[in-house]
């Protein structure tokens, strides 16, 4: 259990590895945690007002926080120090999106636009405007170029982030927009509505490819998988859904759950599922059969936030009584995950992320800073192994190696 905040805390963000947690809270301060002994690493202090969204880079270097006094603010995570404050909004900053290599910033605001900035320099490059009700929600494209942003005008657009010009409006929603995410391969747009709908889009076109119907209620947070096959979607009718995106056909609905499912997310491999609800628990679902796998207790107040690492490791859940961080085990071949306390060990064997270099099959382990080579029939496919798991996903780049895959060597 992450305690240390003086009031509620408001958001939450994982680094893929689990390593590192950021919370933000409305004793306007951020902490950044080390997930593996639950100790406090930095206090993020300057925000006048309550921090209501934060965001952190792969490298874990940098943090960007933002807030109800009308700043969003750039931190060195490793030292604690502020390296920018972006100022000339006029509203809230509702959400703040990051680029993995920590340079470029989007803020979400409540005046209807989104801004886009140097995070090096703090200089505003592009403010957004087109959006006739609030930023509800932001997503950003790994390559910088590309920003989405969702709205209670009940749209969803895709921007030019150089040029601040509008690329796509996604329109057929009848309800605020709450939530968006965008696959990996910068291909697919998901977007979650209050009309009880997602929707997945065509970036690049912007025109609907699926419209996934059966929630009764509001859908409040959507989740896929990299290369955009599987959408999760949580809803107020106390249900989340596994869809295929590709034919917008239902796999699985998760049912279990006695409140609003506030939040979901998804494992790297689309196997595992976390929801977290107002019935203040968080449960783990095996996303294939649909099976509740553990439910996840403890917390006093609803859980609106849920995070899981790309191998389903460890999982962080946060609720408006603090924030918790679970780790998994696995015991004759069944996985269940428990609290993690400070003080113990909680990655002593991580998932190593790399990605496929382009087409050529050359892999960057990046936890142990070394090449090695994907055979060309592990493209594009899946191949599991007695002691570990690589995945790769056709044009997505990326491969996931569970320690103990013997074939990327140095």
């Amino acid at each position: 259990t992450l305690e240390g905040h003086r009031g509620s805390v408001e958001s939450v963000a994982v680094k893929s590895d689990g390593q590192t947690v950021v919370t933000g809270s409305s004793d306007r301060t951020a902490k950044v945690w080390d997930a593996r002994t639950g100790s406090l690493l930095q206090t993020l202090e300057g925000h006048t007002g309550d921090v209501e969204s934060v965001a952190v880079t792969s490298d874990r270097q940098t943090v960007v926080t933002g807030s109800d006094d009308g700043t969003a603010k750039v931190w060195d995570a490793r030292t604690g120090s502020l390296l920018q404050t972006l100022e000339g909004h006029t509203d809230w900053v509702n959400s703040v999106a990051v680029t993995p290599d920590g340079q470029t910033v989007v803020t979400g605001l409540r005046d209807k636009t989104a801004k886009v900035w140097d995070a090096r320099t703090g200089s505003l490059l592009q403010t957004l405007e087109g959006h006739r009700g609030f930023v509800e929600s932001v997503a950003v494209k790994s390559d910088e170029q590309t920003v989405v942003t969702g709205s209670s005008d009940r749209t969803a657009k895709v921007w030019d982030a150089r040029t601040g010009s509008l690329l796509q409006t996604l329109e057929g929603h009848t309800g605020d927009v709450d939530s968006v995410a965008l696959t990996s391969d910068g291909q697919t747009v998901v977007t979650g509505s209050d009309d009880g709908t997602a929707k997945v889009w065509d970036l690049r076109t912007g025109s609907l490819l699926q419209t996934l119907e059966g929630h009764r209620f509001p859908v409040k947070s959507v989740a896929a998988t990299p290369d955009g096959g599987t959408v999760v979607t949580g809803s107020w009718d106390r249900t989340a859904k596994v869809w295929d995106a590709r034919t917008g056909s239902l796999l699985q609905t998760l049912e279990g759950h006695t409140g609003d499912v506030e939040s979901v997310a998804v494992t790297l491999d689309g196997l595992t599922v976390v929801t977290g609800s107002s019935d203040r628990t968080a449960k783990v679902w095996d996303a294939w059969t649909g099976s509740l796998q553990q439910t996840l207790e403890g917390h006093t107040r609803t859980v609106y936030s849920v995070a899981v690492t790309s191998d389903g490791s460890a999982i962080v859940t946060q609720s408006y009584d603090g924030t918790k961080y679970w780790k998994s085990e696995e015991t004759r071949g069944n996985v269940s995950y428990h609290q993690v306390e400070g003080g113990t060990d909680v990655l002593s064997d991580p998932t190593v992320v790399a990605a496929v270099e382009e087409e050529e099959g050359w892999v960057y382990d990046i936890a142990q800073h070394r090449m090695g080579w994907l055979p060309a029939y592990l493209r594009g496919t899946m191949a599991y192994a007695k002691n570990g798991v690589v995945m790769s996903f056709n044009g997505s780049r990326r491969a996931t190696f569970i320690k103990g895959w013997g074939k990327v060597s140095g």
